[in-house]
């Protein structure tokens, strides 16, 4: 059956989307990258565990030792310190002794480089996402297709932060609905995607494993998601209401 070629509206329209919804892309993975840097380094998101875990569990340290200890733990991980290991303190059950093992330094030191790769990498969309919106309000200005005052443009740049709150509203289906269903298997699938040791299991008695439990990265999660859908959802919001009033003022009606 004979259909005819979309014509050259409809070719740039679909142009247009396609551009927004790789936007809109990028805008996702820079919140989503964000917001996981800044709940891992949030100490308040932590004190369920460090209160959970006991003296006799978490190597002999009280409350405020294992408050120390986790925040030589976070300040490593995130770039912040150049050491994780210290001695364990007076009262502690093995005074003196190292409190980590080279086990869980091993591990720690694939996590930092994570958060740097993470980090790098966040930092990169951003410059990429600069690039481009500055390359097309110029190109607008530039052409004069008719778009002199780069309205059409800045339409794109509207319709990719729509396009970024349905992005995030897609992850947050997929993983969400996988880590509710079964959190300890995606969290093990989590591990196995991003590392390729098995440094990360470590023995029940490991200190890293009494201060950060799995049930305390269940809440970090959430507090992530959480995080991101807020952020998210007020790019989109903005993003709609911006789209409609140039698609609007570009039709010629009263906005």
């Amino acid at each position: 059956m004979f259909r005819p070629a979309p014509d050259r509206r409809t070719r740039r329209s679909l142009g247009r989307r396609l551009i927004a919804a790789a936007l809109g892309l990028l805008i996702f993975a820079v919140v989503l990258l964000g917001v996981t840097e800044f709940v891992a380094g949030w100490r308040p998101a932590y004190r369920a565990a460090l209160r959970a875990a006991t003296p006799e569990a978490a190597a002999g340290l009280d409350l405020p030792s294992r408050t120390a200890a986790l925040d030589r733990v976070l300040a490593y991980s995130l770039g912040r310190a150049e050491e994780m290991q210290f001695a364990l303190p007076p009262g502690a059950a093995r005074p003196g002794a190292p409190a980590f093992s080279q086990r869980e330094l091993d591990h720690m030191v694939d996590v930092r480089d994570l958060f740097s790769l993470a980090r790098r990498l966040r930092w990169g969309l951003l410059a990429v996402l600069g690039v481009v919106a500055g390359g097309l309000l110029l190109a607008a200005r530039r052409r004069g297709r008719g778009d002199g005052d780069g309205r059409l443009t800045w339409l794109v740049l509207a319709e990719a932060g729509v396009a970024a709150g349905l992005w995030g509203l897609v992850f947050g289906l997929v993983v969400g609905t996988a880590a509710a269903v079964d959190f300890g298997r995606a969290f093990d699938g989590f591990h196995l995607l991003l590392f390729d040791n098995d440094l990360w299991l470590l023995p029940l008695d490991s200190l890293l494993i009494n201060l950060l439990p799995t049930w305390q990265f269940a809440r970090l999660a959430g507090l992530i998601g959480a995080g991101s859908g807020v952020l998210l959802g007020a790019v989109a919001i903005a993003g709609g209401v911006a789209a409609r009033r140039l698609n609007r003022v570009m039709a010629g009606l009263p906005t």
